[in-house]
């Protein structure tokens, strides 16, 4: 058990102060308590009985508590695996029985359940909620409240803390509203025990970036804008920029009205609306933003150019306020135009958007900032793909690594192989066409997002055998029969070799992205290890029976053949350990393990570098501020390995997501991986990313994502007027 106690003078602190609180408050006869109702435990797993337990409580004397003992005690749930997890400290204080302080442990360990017993020596038995194992209620027979929670505290060592009320048969308890006074006042400002106040838990930034810019100086000045009048002046045709004008105009038509209906809300409420056109700090309105662009490229590559420079300022006496985007590319562009749209926030009584006077100087720290997703666990429609690009857009993400394919099912259509996906895939309606992933790559491409494909071999190929019998290796009985089940690719054999040239030559004609993913991970040898053919190929080639040497020359091969149509392979980590490769002819992508010295290790070698690892989606345990935290260069290295450090990638695998939980599952957490990749490596407090990323979650739910809570309690705005953006559909 991991037990987390407050210290002697914090434990002094909180008894006292609850003690005495409940004396001045209350108006109850002095009773004998001695005889009231306490609960038998495990102290450390040690059972304790009916008396010890009244022994070892803190106790009162005189209206004081006495605080030189602490009792733990743990309670089980109604669950197959019984869990000891809440930590009870009981103390009494006179005339008032007995309370319980219980919390739920970051840790859990198996217990035997406890005996509870009331004042008779009768068992009292826990009523919970299947799998809850913080303990919801004690209950004496027919059903009577004899305990009952009052009060959700936080602890920065545990995940949940309440206050229980042990009542006794001879004494009224004094009501819960004045146990959350107590601990209001006499704990609010306590490190170790805080009270939860009303409302949100963290509210909203307004106007604010995400992620954070290198450079942004604000001044008080403000300035309005009206979406019907205001205009995006682009200098030059560039495709890419007229369909982002588009895109971001009714980005602007859609905020204005939200604000509009929003503030109707307000008045209806009755609450007054901050007045905004006499205040000395307005400086008029912005009728254009002037965007201004060296280079229109037409696909996104790279270390693509993505800085950009914007003001916003009425920089001369007696001119019209204006606003500037300038940047070398197109790419640059794009990230200006979603910091400007950003910036604009409501006005107080919603009739405009209003913007700061700004200058922003900006500039990704990564050239790699990737979102992979699968759509091999579960099919993921073109539709919330596109959704997902709209999301990364959002946050300036630049790669969509498309797990396209894998063990359990094969939804991409080969033109040149058919058969993989109208055997391989779950369902024929379960599949991307041609047509489809050009749609998918084409909508990544304006919105300034590669799409980097992956074709994970020679494991993860299951779904690929179904179409082509032969391509995987065949296990064997003891008898050298075929026992009907397969593994890996069999790369042995000359003709699956040359499948894999003319898939991957199609691959590469599809996908335009210069870099190619080939996977190599999660390998098992079995299969290998009876197929009479491999053995036979490792014994001519005196591999022995090490089957990593056989990967290796498995993966040799194929990046050759990947390299000789100007590709650049990826691999995973295990592909680089277990190969023999020269730094420029992989990428390499950290996942398991102790990465920060695999990113040592891989770099001090001349490779470069990405990094997932800890970012992980579908680990739902690992919130966003964890993930915020890791830095892909916090390893000791020279100045050469942090410049091989390329970005890195949150991954959402799909075992457990589809298109009902995908976008809730993948934001607003991979908004943390963004904010990390791009902002600059001092950009690190959570506490200060949490208001923007809490504006951030409000932002993506307008433009359409179902974007999770981010930092507990709390709420955006809703009105009639949301709607998804790329329908095009307004409402006012």
């Amino acid at each position: 058990m991991s037990y987390v106690f407050m210290d002697q003078s914090k434990w002094s602190n909180f008894c006292v102060t609850v003690c005495e609180y409940m004396r001045l408050h209350t108006h109850v006869e002095d009773v004998d308590v001695q005889e009231g109702p306490v609960a038998a435990g495990h102290s450390h797993g040690v059972r304790r009985e009916h008396e010890a337990a009244l022994e070892d409580a803190p106790h009162a004397q005189d209206d004081h508590c006495d605080t030189s003992r602490f009792f733990p005690i743990c309670f089980t749930g109604k669950t197959n695996v019984e869990y000891c997890t809440p930590i009870g400290v009981l103390f009494k204080c006179a005339n008032f029985g007995h309370f319980l302080v219980s919390s739920k442990t970051k840790h859990h360990e198996e217990r035997p359940p406890p005996t509870l017993t009331d004042s008779q020596g009768e068992e009292v038995g826990l009523v919970e909620d299947e799998g809850d194992v913080t303990p919801r209620e004690l209950v004496k027979d027919g059903g009577e409240h004899l305990h009952e929670p009052a009060l959700a505290v936080r602890h920065p060592d545990v995940l949940d803390m309440y206050l229980y009320t042990i009542y006794t048969p001879k004494i009224e308890m004094v009501d819960t509203s004045l146990v959350l006074a107590v601990l209001g006042r006499g704990l609010g400002q306590s490190p170790y025990l805080q009270v939860v106040p009303p409302g949100p838990s963290v509210r909203p930034s307004k106007g604010e970036v995400w992620p954070k810019p290198a450079s942004l100086q604000r001044s008080a000045f403000f300035y309005n804008l009206r979406p019907s009048s205001f205009q995006f002046l682009v200098s030059g045709p560039c495709d890419v920029l007229d369909e982002a004008v588009t895109r971001y105009e009714r980005v602007l038509a859609h905020e204005a009205v939200v604000g509009r209906a929003l503030a109707r809300q307000q008045q209806r409420a009755g609450r007054r609306l901050r007045p905004w056109r006499n205040d000395p700090f307005f400086g008029g309105y912005i009728t254009s933003l002037r965007v201004e662009v060296n280079v229109c490229e037409p696909w996104p590559y790279p270390h693509m150019e993505e800085s950009y420079e914007l003001v916003v300022d009425d920089s001369m006496p007696n001119r019209t306020p204006s606003a500037r985007l300038v940047a070398h590319s197109s790419w640059g562009a794009l990230r200006g135009l979603e910091t400007f749209v950003q910036l604009l926030s409501s006005s107080g009584d919603g009739s405009s958007l209003m913007i700061n006077a700004t200058h922003v100087a900006d500039s990704p720290r990564f050239p790699h900032r990737g979102l992979l997703i699968d759509t091999s666990r579960h099919f993921l429609p073109v539709e919330d793909i596109k959704l997902e690009l709209d999301a990364m857009e959002a946050v300036k993400m630049n790669v969509l690594h498309w797990h396209i394919v894998d063990d359990q099912s094969f939804p991409w259509q080969s033109s040149l192989f058919p058969e993989l996906s109208e055997k391989g895939a779950y369902d024929p309606s379960m599949t991307y066409s041609p047509k489809d992933v050009a749609d998918v790559i084409q909508y990544a491409r304006l919105r300034g997002i590669r799409v980097l494909p992956e074709f994970d071999t020679p494991g993860h190929t299951r779904s690929w055998g179904e179409g082509r019998p032969g391509l995987l290796a065949a296990c064997h009985d003891a008898q050298g029969r075929p026992d009907g089940t397969f593994s890996n690719i069999d790369p042995t054999k000359a003709e699956n070799r040359d499948f894999l040239k003319s898939l991957f030559r199609e691959v590469a004609a599809t996908f335009p992205d210069p870099l190619l993913h080939l996977g190599g991970d999660e390998v098992p040898d079995f299969c290998w290890n009876s197929d009479p053919s491999v053995q036979a190929y490792m014994e001519n080639h005196g591999f022995g029976g090490d089957y990593r040497r056989l990967q290796s020359d498995y993966l040799r091969w194929l990046t050759m053949e990947v390299q000789r149509l100007n590709r650049t392979p990826v691999v995973w980590q295990e592909a680089w350990q277990n190969g023999n490769f020269d730094p420029d002819d992989v990428i390499v992508h950290i996942w398991l393990g102790n990465a920060m010295d695999l990113m040592n290790q891989v770099t001090r070698r001349g490779f470069r570098a990405l990094l997932s690892e800890t970012w992980y989606l579908d680990h739902l345990g690992t919130d966003w501020r964890t993930m915020y935290r890791v830095d892909p260069q916090n390893f000791h290295g020279r100045a050469e390995q942090m410049r091989l450090v390329e970005g890195g990638e949150a991954c959402m695998w799909g075992e457990m997501a589809d298109e009902t939980n995908v976008h809730s599952r993948v934001w607003p957490r991979a908004a943390a991986v963004a904010e990390r990749l791009w902002s600059p490596r001092t950009t690190t407090d959570p506490g200060a990313a949490a208001v923007r990323l809490e504006e951030l979650v409000c932002r993506l739910r307008r433009r359409g994502v179902a974007a999770s809570p981010a930092n507990g309690p709390g709420y955006c705005p809703r009105c009639f007027a949301t709607f998804k953006i790329r329908y095009g559909w307004i409402k006012d």
